[in-house]
């Protein structure tokens, strides 16, 4: 005969699943930091995520930017090298358009990881991470530097 549990059991266990689920906390630093350029500059060493907690086990976008400036400034036409590695629960670094009072974001240009990316004109823009099943230990920090070939 199988056990079961009383039924306040039963709705106290939902709600302490339901809890636990969404305790993941979203602690990351994006330092960005560039070779001196007149091409392209970074506006500050730490950005600032639109949101700070992700549901475990959930998938969305974070927007990061430098407070209410923009997190990267391209000056004029030309290229760069972005170098990052994602941590575990992120999936895909893009940059976005920068948008002032932004929260949220929506993929834009994607970045490879020490490729050559390319600019056509001068633009002020952001960074919107996706994020797929993050741990319950939360998404962890990482580093983006740009370097001009």
């Amino acid at each position: 005969m199988p056990h079961t549990l009383p039924s306040f059991f039963q709705s106290r266990l939902a709600k302490l699943v339901l809890l636990t689920s969404i305790a993941t906390i979203l602690v990351v630093t994006v330092s960005a930091s560039t070779v001196p350029s007149r091409f392209l500059t970074t506006t500050c060493a730490t950005l600032t995520p639109a949101r700070t907690s992700v549901v475990s086990g959930s998938q969305g976008a974070i927007l990061f930017k430098c407070g209410t400036n923009a997190a990267l400034v391209v000056n004029k036409a030309g290229s760069a090298t972005p170098s990052f590695i994602l941590p575990g629960g992120f999936t895909m670094l893009t940059i976005v358009i920068h948008v002032s009072g932004a929260t949220s974001c929506t993929p834009g240009r994607v970045l490879v990881p020490d490729q050559e990316s390319g600019f056509s004109k001068p633009g002020i823009f952001d960074y919107c991470v996706t994020y797929a099943n993050p741990p319950f230990s939360g998404l962890s920090s990482f580093t983006l530097t740009w370097s001009k070939q």
